[in-house]
């Protein structure tokens, strides 16, 4: 933890002396939440919107929105150097699938697909990082500025597991922990000690429906990897997770502390003590 607020403290310090930044907005509530708290510390934030993908309520939030193809990377890049955006986050979901069946790809993007070493999100990311990088551009960590809203290991609900639901917690903590470590997913759904479903490239709230379609009172297990990136993919819970824990009939959803973000926390509490539901930031194993 130490390392990981030195480090936060360094860049954060960089950010805040050039006063400008980018924000590459995927799905969801995370992006707003990351443009919001930069500005706060009175950065100007230059939103860049990925087309049939970013939800235009974003241009409110940003000083500057630009909108952007997918797979258009090097006239991306260009805008990048344009707009003099030396520090870029990536935040929300920009679904891996895309991968396989988007069309669209310039031929610099096309070179980097060809140079990572496999289609898992973090080989593509961290290709795309590093040619950032040699373009003169940070791609930061997406929590920089987002601490008080990390999981704490704490039951944040009135309903507390019993003996039953902490030997699911530990037996599917073990499985989400080497599918994790195998950038397979991130979360694995938990009946009686069985595994009901594993979160693969669809994502954690399509695995809650799949999971629903099978049973009900289940436990939902989702945990960093273990060597977390935080420049992206960082596991996230908030208003969709409990609306499709609701809908889908789970009972438990139990995430991994300091390395996972908690939004709408109020909200989504009062959400899980009204339906039953337990929320658990599970403590470093």
């Amino acid at each position: 933890m130490g390392l990981i607020k030195n480090v936060k403290g360094y860049f954060g310090k960089q950010i805040l002396q050039f006063s400008k930044g980018g924000v590459v907005v995927g799905k969801g509530d995370f992006p707003v939440y990351v443009i919001r708290e930069a500005k706060e510390k009175g950065l100007h934030i230059v939103g860049f919107g990925i087309k049939e993908i970013t939800n235009p309520r974003v241009e409110k939030e940003v000083d500057e929105m630009v909108w952007f193809e997918l797979g258009q990377i090097r006239d991306f890049i260009k805008t990048l150097k344009e707009k003099k955006i030396k520090y870029l986050t990536v935040a929300g979901l920009i679904p891996h699938k895309l991968i396989y069946n988007y069309e669209q790809f310039d031929d610099l993007a096309r070179k980097l697909l060809k140079k990572a070493p496999s289609r898992r999100a973090d080989d593509i990311l961290k290709t795309f990082a590093t040619e950032l990088h040699h373009q003169g551009i940070k791609l930061v960590d997406s929590t920089l500025f987002l601490s008080k809203y990390l999981v704490q290991p704490t039951c944040y609900t009135e309903h507390t597991p019993d003996k039953i639901i902490r030997e699911d917690i530990d037996f599917g903590l073990k499985i989400a922990k080497r599918i994790a470590a195998l950038d397979i997913g991130q979360t694995v759904i938990v009946k009686d000690k069985g595994i009901i479903a594993v979160e693969a490239i669809e994502g954690t709230d399509a695995t809650i429906r799949r999971a629903g379609k099978y049973v009900d009172d289940f436990c939902l297990i989702k945990v960093s990897k273990p060597k977390q990136d935080l420049r992206f993919d960082v596991p996230v819970i908030g208003l969709g997770t409990i609306r499709n824990m609701i809908a889908a009939g789970g009972k438990v959803i139990a995430i991994s502390a300091h390395k996972a973000l908690f939004f709408d926390q109020p909200k989504v509490i009062q959400k899980a003590n009204e339906h039953g539901i337990i929320v658990l930031g599970l403590k470093d194993q």
